[in-house]
């Protein structure tokens, strides 16, 4: 997976280099509401609700591509996501924990300006691939976290959607936006191979969700 995503990367560079000096760059940074929906295929389990939602952060950089109209632009935010939830204390002992899930994920989005000018609102969507970096449940029990990486993915999908105002400068684009971020794929694997090397189905399935608040400034 880590191949195809340096893959995806690749095309995007090779999409832009007749147009380097039209390349745009930029930072973009802000904080995740995230959360996730958990259902399990097995009647005989009862709906889980030990999950709940949690802040998280995340920061990135830009590439902005060569408009394709006066006001409508392909961007493409290569991003550190964190995601997860708190786990209630009803899973450990009385205790809140949490499942830390790292992401890197890269958006390729449309962006729209609805109107001209120095000061523009603006809406955008488009498809996000993530590459699992990273997922440990913390136990404040045991007072540390477990490496729970072989029970999850390494590619995810979701989709993007949101707006946002942007304010123009002769040589920069500051912007303030929001969307909403909806996992399309189950995280979790069906089968997991345990460390120490034994197998288990698994029939619980998990997707990710969040409301995403970020701030970034790109070049003109």
């Amino acid at each position: 997976m880590r191949r195809t995503t340096l893959a995806v990367v690749l095309v995007l560079f090779v999409y832009a280099a007749p147009a380097r000096a039209q390349l745009k760059y930029g930072l973009i940074g802000g904080v995740n509401l995230t959360h996730l929906d958990v259902t399990d295929s097995n009647p005989a389990i009862p709906p889980n609700d030990i999950y709940h939602g949690k802040v998280t952060a995340t920061a990135g950089v830009i590439l902005l591509f060569p408009p394709i109209t006066s006001r409508l632009t392909i961007r493409t935010d290569l991003m550190f996501v964190a995601k997860g939830a708190t786990v209630s204390g009803a899973a450990l002992q009385g205790e809140a924990g949490s499942l830390d899930l790292g992401y890197f994920e890269m958006p390729v989005l449309a962006v729209v300006d609805i109107m001209g000018g120095r000061i523009r609102p603006y809406v955008l969507a488009g498809p996000s691939l993530g590459l699992l970096l990273g997922a440990y449940v913390h136990d404040p029990v045991l007072e540390g976290s477990t490496d729970v990486k072989y029970a999850f993915r390494e590619p995810t999908f979701s989709m993007n959607a949101g707006g946002g105002v942007a304010f123009l400068t002769r040589r920069a684009r500051f912007f303030v936006e929001t969307r909403y971020a909806r996992g399309l794929s189950n995280i979790e694997l069906e089968q997991e191979t345990l460390p120490n090397g034994q197998s288990r189905a698994n029939t619980e399935s998990m997707k990710t969700k969040a409301v995403q608040i970020l701030v970034g400034v790109t070049m003109r």
